[in-house]
């Protein structure tokens, strides 16, 4: 299949026997993104893996680039960085942008998703320190 750009947001592809059809754009922003995933996934499970380009990450999440950048500069998200300086987002950045969404629908703003989200790590950090210690023998009233 041969893919012809068109600068009417779409895209003219020609299949095996020759015929001409188009595909719009978003079919195929859509379907590169999901090739892009299902690559990413296959090679790396790593949650903590850095593999989206902030361009993928905002079309995963629905979140626009901008805002990314916003929430990077507030301290909601910590995406790690290439060489050239690049941003890269991992699967638990991505889940990260994910709860930041449904906070924001909440009616929470920036700062109190920042205190909300501190509070969460300190509460993961403290469950894991109590499975560590073999958990806690509950006392009976």
């Amino acid at each position: 299949m041969v893919d012809l750009a068109s600068p009417d947001r779409s895209s003219r592809q020609i299949d095996s026997d020759g015929y001409i059809f188009h595909v719009p754009y978003d079919v195929i922003k859509r379907k590169r993104i999901e090739e892009a995933t299902v690559t990413a996934t296959r090679r790396d499970r790593d949650p903590d893996a850095a593999l989206y380009a902030i361009s993928v990450a905002s079309d995963l999440t629905g979140v626009d680039a901008q805002m990314l950048r916003v929430y990077e500069r507030r301290g909601l998200l910590t995406p790690e960085r290439t060489e050239g300086g690049t941003r890269r987002y991992s699967e638990r950045d991505i889940d990260r942008i994910g709860r930041i969404v449904m906070y924001l629908d909440a009616g929470l703003n920036l700062a109190g998703i920042a205190r909300v989200l501190t509070l969460e790590l300190e509460s993961d950090q403290l469950r894991d320190q109590v499975r560590e210690l073999g958990g806690v023998p509950r006392h009976d009233r």
